[in-house]
């Protein structure tokens, strides 16, 4: 149980607060139904809408993005 408190030991509650990388972990209750939409041109991807005490976590930075 420590290991999943540290795991989500600096969580965002504000309304349109973000966090992108390769690699999300998600934690909910209850997860919507998945949707394909299109991200650009020939590139596709799903949304979902998760719910319910909903908690998320970068597990994996971007590998191809330099940082200042």
């Amino acid at each position: 149980m420590s290991k999943k408190k540290k795991i989500f030991q600096n969580c965002r509650r504000k309304e349109n607060d973000c966090i992108e990388g390769d690699s999300i972990y998600i934690e909910c209750r209850k997860s919507g139904n998945w949707n394909l939409i299109r991200m650009s041109g020939q590139h596709h991807g799903n949304c979902c809408t998760a719910k319910m005490n909903a908690k998320a976590v970068i597990l994996k930075s971007y590998t191809n993005v330099k940082t200042k």
